[in-house]
Parts: C-alpha cells; sequence; structure tokens
C-alpha cells in the first residue's frame, strides 16, 4: 500500500528505520505530551513499543517537503492477528 499526494506520502513501514521513525513519533505523542508510563527500555531509545508492533502493520505519513520526517503513524492489524489476540485476552469473546 502506497498513496502519494506529491507532497505527503502514506504506506505501510516497510525498513527497520520507516518503523523506528514510527516508534519514536509515538513516544513523542505518548510519552512526551501525554505522560504515558512505558518501560525503562522506551526511555533509553526514545522509542514507544510493545509486544504487539510486531503482529501490525504500522501506517506513516511522510512529509516530503519536511526531510522526508514521519509526521503520523497508526498501527493496523490483520485478521489473523485479530483473531490470536482475541483468544489471547481474557474476557475476549
Amino acid at each position: 500500500m502506497n498513496f502519494d499526494t506529491g507532497r505527503f506520502i502514506i504506506k505501510i513501514a516497510e525498513t527497520s528505520e520507516e518503523l523506528h521513525a514510527a516508534q519514536r513519533l509515538r513516544y513523542k505523542v505518548f510519552v512526551e505530551e501525554m505522560g504515558a508510563n512505558v518501560a525503562d527500555d522506551c526511555h533509553a531509545s526514545r522509542m514507544e513499543y510493545d509486544k504487539f508492533d510486531q503482529d501490525f502493520d504500522h501506517l506513516i505519513l511522510i512529509d516530503s517537503l519536511n526531510r522526508n520526517t514521519c509526521n503520523a503513524t497508526g498501527r493496523r492489524i490483520d485478521g489473523r492477528a485479530r483473531q490470536i489476540h482475541c483468544l489471547m485476552s481474557p474476557g475476549a469473546g
């Protein structure tokens, strides 16, 4: 998936560099701005991540006029991973 407007590119993170950019943005928003509690290793790396990251696609918005920075991110879970998480979550049904 890749959508390019000329300035903004919306895509699924494909490289570790793109994934880390998304996780750094999550850290900035959730930890620095909103005060979320995260594990010490997240503070050390200044990236917000969790055990579910490996099961998600990481959607990113890249601003090509601003040094190709990651300006937005979200996680998308596919159907198979959703079923696994429902089976693993207490009280899910």
